[in-house]
């Protein structure tokens, strides 16, 4: 089959949206399918264009677009649109086009343009309550009442499409009741051939040593998105009051976002530079899990908005099957609240409450017995539920059975 994913970003990225979508192209390529994932660039602040490969994986990041969401970006988004949305289409003349959302505002003129070309097959990979975080999130009246007519058009796009795949029973009850038909379920995942526990000790201290970290120091550990709705700079807060009467710990924080220039400024602010380690954005997963290896304590710092109640973000799974186990700032009634405390794999503290996640923090530090069984627990289950590579083989099949 000849597959066109796209993902309206620039691609490679460090977030959920590549993790997702780069894996199951990279597994489809060795399923004998040719895979191109179609992705943008912001060129004013040069990110790179262009076609190129990536692991067999052709790359077209063709698409002028700016994420940044003000009045000057809206119309020069739609001017791009307008002139390019066509090209990776025209370029490789798919039967197979995979939207994967969000980020979705694109899809407006994308989707008409994919119909012209008329694959055999047009599916949306829904990785999130996108319209309902951007209606929440906006303070313009106006981007209020677009993003509600958008997410009415989206709701036709998505019925009318040949399939529509989400993660989780929760988008998917979201989703039908939005009146969308035979929603499929392909949840997240971790790739356990890359995404395991290190248990040379000689190398996990080798890597610490490169980064920093000496063998006796506790670690915890944040992988992703530095910004948005994750809320770092709760976490230094709560970390810097463990200083107090702590020297052996440290943070280790990878990724990058819209908040590093602030949170960065946070770790000069409290003095903490030896003990909160930024060690930049990693693109490559075999850095992030040599990385991971070293850690003890994974960390998802979620803020408190409810829509956040129906996910599994992708580096809780890369967290578990590295045998961390997690903090994570979420009610007990969310998705990822009850795997869990049902799991026993972590513990939960409420949202945007320094307190309550410093003391999160102090207690898995103390309590080396529930750290040791968590981290068993956490790659066990890994292995029986979200194994990446079984996830796409059902996410083939599913291709596969659309008549």
């Amino acid at each position: 089959m000849n597959i066109l994913f796209m993902l309206f970003l620039p691609n490679p990225h460090s977030g959920a949206a590549w993790t997702r979508i780069g894996f199951l192209a990279d597994y489809f390529i060795k399923k004998g399918n040719n895979v191109t994932v179609s992705g943008t660039f912001n060129p004013f602040i040069g990110e790179k264009s262009g076609r190129y490969k990536l692991n067999g994986i052709q790359i077209l990041n063709v698409i002028p677009f700016v994420l940044r969401l003000n009045l000057f970006s809206a119309i020069f988004n739609i001017l791009s649109l307008i002139f390019t949305c066509w090209l990776p289409f025209f370029v490789t003349r798919p039967e197979i086009v995979i939207f994967s959302v969000p980020p979705g505002e694109s899809i407006v003129f994308s989707y008409l343009i994919a119909k012209l070309f008329k694959p055999k097959k047009i599916i949306f990979d829904y990785r999130d309550q996108w319209e309902d975080y951007a209606i929440n999130q906006s303070r313009s009246s106006i981007y209020k009442i677009s993003y509600t007519l958008l997410k009415s058009l989206m709701t036709k796009y998505y019925k009318i499409s040949d399939l529509v795949v989400t993660v989780t029973d929760a988008f998917a009850h979201d989703l039908s009741s939005r009146g969308i038909k035979d929603v499929n379920i392909i949840s997240n995942g971790a790739d356990i051939n890359l995404f395991k526990p290190e248990f040379n000790t000689k190398s996990i201290s080798l890597t610490r040593q490169k980064i920093g970290i000496s063998d006796n120091d506790f670690v915890f550990i944040y992988s992703g998105m530095i910004g948005l709705y994750y809320k770092l700079d709760l976490v230094v807060k709560a970390f810097k009051s463990l200083l107090v009467d702590k020297t052996n710990i440290k943070l280790v924080l990878i990724g990058d976002g819209s908040d590093l220039d602030k949170i960065l400024e946070l770790i000069k602010e409290f003095e903490m530079q030896k003990n909160v380690l930024y060690l930049g954005k990693k693109n490559d997963k075999k850095d992030v899990v040599e990385i991971l290896s070293t850690a003890d304590i994974g960390i998802i710092p979620y803020d408190s908005n409810p829509l956040w109640k129906n996910s599994i973000p992708a580096k809780c799974l890369e967290y578990l099957a590295c045998g961390l186990p997690i903090i994570a700032t979420l009610d007990h009634n969310s998705v990822l609240g009850r795997l869990i405390e049902e799991n026993d794999v972590g513990v939960l503290c409420e949202s945007e409450n320094v307190l309550e996640l410093s003391k999160a923090m102090e207690r898995l530090y103390h309590d080396n017995n529930f750290v040791e069984k968590a981290s068993k627990r956490a790659v066990l289950l890994v292995h029986k539920q979200y194994d990446r590579n079984k996830l796409a083989e059902e996410y083939i099949r599913l291709l596969n059975d659309i008549k």
